[in-house]
């Protein structure tokens, strides 16, 4: 989902926020800032193809893809990502963030690339 209301996109960022560790941050603010700028006047849907937990049991390797339109419907553009995403618990004291994030599980690792193979290289 790309808003255009900044509101909302703030919103965003922050519900990111109570989901992963302090050292994350400013890589996925950058990553949301980024796809907000680029997409501001198009409609982005992102479509989780397949999860698959990794050994282990605190990762997962994740593919998606991202169509993206125009507000006429067209599309415009479809990408395909993956990454390992990895997570811990961690016992939540803010009141905010236990509400947003209850089971305090926090992603400590994530590295989201675009597939090589992609068509729009």
């Amino acid at each position: 989902e790309v808003p255009l209301d900044n509101n909302l996109k703030k919103r965003n960022i922050n519900i990111v926020h109570k989901m992963v560790l302090s050292k994350l941050k400013n890589q996925l603010d950058n990553m949301l800032i980024k796809s907000y700028t680029d997409n501001h006047d198009k409609v982005v849907n992102v479509i989780i193809d397949r999860i698959l937990p990794l050994q282990g049991n605190k990762s997962w390797s994740i593919h998606w893809h991202e169509e993206t339109y125009n507000y006429s419907g067209e599309l415009l553009n479809k990408t395909s990502y993956s990454s390992i995403i990895s997570y811990i618990f961690e016992n939540n004291t803010d009141m905010e963030t236990n509400l947003i994030n209850p089971l305090g599980m926090f992603i400590n690792y994530i590295n989201p690339v675009q597939d090589i193979n992609d068509a729009n290289l």
